[in-house]
């Protein structure tokens, strides 16, 4: 009892001292994406509904497996609650996930020394791989490996009830909100049928139903790949492209010191004799490990849990150095990109070190002065990382940051329809002008380097900034604006709106990318607060400032557009994948263009979607507007046109009147001078499917869940009969 006290004040106050940490501790770096407003974070929701993303002039969904936390927080968001209160809570919560559940896969003994583990616990939790994930700010990561931290504690349970397979399949299904441990959790998934002790039949029927329950929890996103409106090698180009080229391999020797890749930055800010002192731990394992084999060598059966957490280790340490990511494999060149980089293989080599450390501990106990010598190396190394943790890890001052971003977004409320923005400085990679930049050993910026996010989470049209640093951007609009300040790009993308933001991020872009990826031109990437001025000089009446580093675009083109015809259009945005359209004055074929990146699954449809004809008539004097348009649409599917591609990657149709009238002569209206109008909708087909996979996906979890709440009641109402 004295012991079970003990360890829960040990992790309680391990949960408040993170809390408190991290409250203080989190800002604005690489891949961090959470808002600066915490009442922005439902437009993310409302992203996920769709099989369309339309931002960078829109794109299918791809593998955004986010869709349950994604929906708890934004229930949570309409709390009074400081977002960045939440998001520590959400940090604070999966780092102690992580530390609770190594200490219960440590612990597989009641003669176990305690207080060893609970000490190997706080390590898995305080050491550069999760120093690298809290500067990078991989949120979704660390929720992912707390979530695999208890799919593996209850694989290798000896229970094998239906329960057992519904808990793995929710948690491996759960744990993809990091597509990377699809990878790691298979890894996982293939040694439990290898090495556990149950009868094969029983494990693989377990392993059948943690894979079918884990792919209905992810249907949202993979019903995008099963109806061929993405695939998985598309995916695999971005996420390689998104990468930075110094994060793909590793040398064992950086593994071992746990300096892992440059990517990580681990070496720019931990010292040399703090990574060697780091790599002592790793020896130590496999020295360990080396003594355990030879001492059962001969007669001994070798234990399973030994060689189970052995090979997961090496495993995840051969896919840490990357040595095969060039061979020419059809399976590595499409899967492996998606690894993307070393650092989210640190984490787990480190912790199955400790599994393993801790395993061999248990078979073959070590002297009292050994020991000794273990906690005083523990101590150090936590107390060395604790003192990193507090040092380098990002600070900012949230609420002069929303000071500073109030006006913004005040404007980007007021946006209606289809507007798109660009934002300025480009290339991400930011700092706040309100928070020192610090800086690692080789003047590297280390710190507040990240994205936009009060953009990225404003439910607007946007443009993204975001490029991998040590990669080329001459193709790229960003660099052509700098280098030409010729607007004329924008417009035919249809932006209405240039946001200044250098008042409040600077780019640091240069800090990551090589020269000659920029023309050895810093003045092209760096943020120059004179950007506007030569902007507007350029381009004399066509950008004007409506209000402070706030400018509009006079001449952008509109989402849908006609070619060759003076007929009228109007048209309103639904949501993301269908669109309105209302054509006036037509009297020949049409070529109706939509601004958006090509995908022959957007589809035409005729629709019956007309208000009062005698009152559409009246407007074609004046001109059309969306008042001819109704809330809801109905369209006739036997009236399809495929999309096309235009020349200049758009989606088009070419519309002929005489077919329409040879088949649904009823939904055109006649005007007075002869020539008619339309009514059409623009729809992504794809969103058919997903929205059934939405449904079924959650029908299912629900269901899961509901059966495993049904389950531990009973089965608690049981114990309690027994006693």
């Amino acid at each position: 009892m004295k012991v079970r006290v003990k360890k829960i004040t040990i992790f309680g106050l391990l949960f408040i001292c993170s809390l408190y940490a991290l409250c203080f501790s989190l800002g604005q770096y690489w891949d961090h994406f959470w808002p600066y407003f915490l009442s922005d974070y439902h437009h993310l929701l409302n992203t996920y509904q769709y099989a369309w993303i339309d931002q960078n002039l829109g794109a299918p969904i791809g593998y955004l497996s986010q869709h349950y936390f994604v929906a708890l927080v934004s229930l949570i968001s309409y709390l009074p609650i400081k977002s960045e209160l939440l998001e520590a809570l959400v940090y604070s919560v999966a780092l102690f996930t992580i530390s609770f559940f190594c200490y219960k896969n440590l612990n597989k003994d009641k003669k176990a020394n305690h207080w060893l583990l609970l000490s190997l616990s706080v390590f898995v939790v305080l050491n550069p791989a999760i120093f690298y994930k809290l500067m990078a700010g991989h949120l979704y990561y660390l929720i992912a490996l707390s979530i695999s931290m208890a799919f593996y504690f209850i694989l290798f349970q000896k229970k094998s009830e239906p329960a057992k397979a519904v808990m793995l399949g929710l948690l491996f299904g759960l744990a993809l909100i990091q597509i990377q441990f699809a990878v790691f959790n298979t890894v996982l998934l293939a040694i439990y049928l290898v090495f556990d002790q149950q009868k094969y039949k029983k494990k693989l029927l377990q392993v059948f139903w943690t894979i079918v329950i884990a792919f209905f929890v992810n249907l949202p996103w993979l019903a995008n790949y099963l109806t061929g409106v993405s695939s998985v090698g598309s995916a695999s180009v971005v996420a390689a492209g998104a990468a930075f080229t110094s994060s793909a391999r590793a040398n064992l020797l950086n593994i071992i010191t746990m300096a892992f890749s440059q990517a990580t930055v681990i070496e720019f800010v931990y010292q040399k004799w703090e990574l060697i002192f780091f790599g002592l731990f790793s020896v130590l394992v496999f020295v360990y490990l080396g003594l355990y084999l030879f001492k059962y060598r001969k007669g001994h059966r070798i234990d399973n849990i030994v060689l189970a957490q052995a090979i997961a280790l090496l495993i995840y340490i051969f896919l840490g150095t990357g040595v095969f990511a060039h061979w020419h494999l059809p399976v590595v060149s499409v899967l492996y990109p998606m690894l993307r980089e070393v650092g989210h293989l640190a984490p787990l080599i480190i912790i199955f070190e400790v599994f393993l450390l801790g395993r061999l501990i248990y078979l073959l106990p070590p002297s009292r002065g050994f020991l000794i010598v273990l906690y005083a190396y523990l101590f150090c190394f936590i107390i060395i990382n604790a003192f990193n943790f507090i040092n380098y890890l990002p600070r900012i001052n949230y609420d002069t940051t929303r000071n500073s971003l109030s006006p913004y977004k005040s404007f980007y409320g007021s946006i209606k329809g289809s507007s798109r923005v660009a934002t300025y400085p480009f290339w991400n990679q930011y700092s706040l002008n309100s928070s020192p930049i610090r800086q690692g050993k080789d003047s590297r910026a280390i710190s507040n380097n990240g994205f936009d996010n009060l953009t990225n989470f404003s439910g607007i049209e946007y443009l993204s900034n975001y490029t991998a640093g040590g990669q080329a951007i001459n193709n790229t609009w960003q660099y052509r604006l700098e280098k030409t300040l010729d607007i004329t790009e924008l417009e035919n993308m249809g932006v209405k709106y240039l946001i200044d933001l250098s008042p409040v991020f600077e780019s640091n872009f240069e800090q990551y990318t090589e020269a000659v990826f920029y023309d050895y031109d810093k003045s092209i990437i760096k943020t120059d607060s004179n950007f506007f001025e030569k902007l507007k000089k350029a381009n004399p009446d066509k950008l004007i400032e409506i209000a402070p580093h706030i400018y509009q675009l006079q001449n952008p083109r509109d989402r849908i557009y006609l070619l060759n015809q003076s007929a009228e259009i109007v048209f309103t945005k639904i949501n993301p994948t269908s669109y309105q359209v209302l054509l006036g004055g037509v009297s020949d074929k049409s070529t109706l263009v939509f601004n958006e990146n090509f995908h022959p699954d957007w589809k035409l449809f005729l629709s019956d979607t007309r208000k009062n004809s005698l009152s559409c008539n009246e407007k074609i004097v004046s001109g059309l507007t969306t008042e001819c348009l109704d809330d809801t649409f109905r369209i006739k599917k036997d009236y399809l046109l495929q999309s096309s591609q235009s020349h200049q990657n758009q989606n088009s149709w070419t519309i002929s009147l005489s077919d329409i009238q040879s088949i649904y002569p009823d939904l055109l209206e006649k005007n007075p001078d002869g020539t008619y109008n339309i009514s059409l909708v623009i729809y992504f087909w794809p969103q058919h499917y997903y929205s059934m996979a939405l449904l079924v996906s959650l029908v299912t979890s629900m269901s899961l869940l509901a059966y495993l709440i049904f389950y531990h009641v009973k089965s608690w109402k049981q114990f309690k009969e027994k006693l």
